[in-house]
């Protein structure tokens, strides 16, 4: 059994996670704008001498990390989902509006004192945006 008081093998943070997508372009410009990210590695350069070509658009806002691939369709059935904790909720869905980028009903849980709404990607990925007032940035 794993010795759980030893620290020193725990997971620090999640790196960056990975989602297909189907248009590369129309994904840099809905992530550019909704979360103010930006390219990582610049089209058509590999992250080191070494490693082959990138095919994945790598997307970085400075505190989390975000890979897309490029696949030709996308299985609606299948649900992708990531969440995003924002500072200023009420601000974050102001800028939604002035985006036009609908969200669903924000919702409140009281339990963990957060708020809570939906967003989707070009691709239909499910967007979280949640607030936990509670939080000290």
């Amino acid at each position: 059994m794993p010795d759980l008081d030893d620290k020193s093998t725990d997971a620090h943070t999640i790196h960056h996670v990975n989602f297909p997508i189907t248009d590369v372009a129309r994904t840099e410009e809905w992530y550019s704008k909704v979360f103010h990210m930006r390219r990582i590695i610049p089209k058509g350069r590999s992250g080191s001498v070494n490693a082959p070509q990138i095919q994945a658009l790598l997307m970085t806002h400075g505190n989390f990390d975000l890979h897309f691939s490029p696949i030709d369709d996308i299985d609606p059935k299948t649900h992708y989902h990531f969440a995003v904790e924002v500072e200023d909720f009420e601000a974050f869905l102001g800028h939604l509006d002035k985006l036009g980028v609908p969200y669903d009903e924000p919702y409140s849980r009281p339990q963990n004192n957060s708020r809570t709404t939906t967003i989707h990607d070009p691709d239909g990925h499910h967007v979280e945006i949640t607030h936990h007032a509670d939080r000290n940035w």
